[in-house]
């Protein structure tokens, strides 16, 4: 079977957020397994965690010899203050996530395709707490030579 694409698409999308951004204020952006095990880092803080899916591998030609990879990303966006600062921070995520669309295949991440899937709000349960998630997925086609 061919390398994973998992760990390179979140160091890409961790990478692309932090270096990307523009607004204020700046968040923590973090992997979730990192949040997992060391606790959050306040309440008071803006972080948007990046989450991958299970990837799918599939045989893409006859004789097994190209894999097509297939894996979903959650980007889960959390604020803590007001609204406004909240919807500065998605709106923020949203753009970034869009220009990483249309830079697919180039140097040094040479996946085929990243498609924005949607965003939904998740903060009708809480209060003074804002939550949404995107989901994003990328695509990639890649040779395996058998040894």
């Amino acid at each position: 079977m061919s390398d994973l694409i998992i760990y390179d698409v979140v160091a890409d999308l961790k990478t692309r957020i932090t270096c990307d951004w523009t607004a204020c204020p700046v968040p923590t952006v973090d992997f979730i397994w990192d949040e997992k095990s060391t606790g959050f880092v306040g309440s008071k803080q803006e972080i948007v965690l990046i989450q991958p899916l299970q990837e799918k591998i599939v045989s893409f030609q006859l004789h097994g010899d190209t894999w097509k990879h297939e894996l979903p990303v959650k980007i889960d966006v959390r604020t803590y203050k007001t609204l406004a600062i909240h919807n500065t921070v998605v709106k923020e995520v949203g753009r970034i996530l869009k220009n990483i669309l249309r830079r697919a295949g180039a140097t040094p991440v040479p996946f085929i395709d990243a498609h924005l899937r949607g965003y939904e709000a998740l903060d009708e349960d809480y209060r003074n707490f804002f939550r949404g998630v995107y989901t994003i997925v990328y695509r990639d086609v890649t040779a395996f030579t058998f040894t």
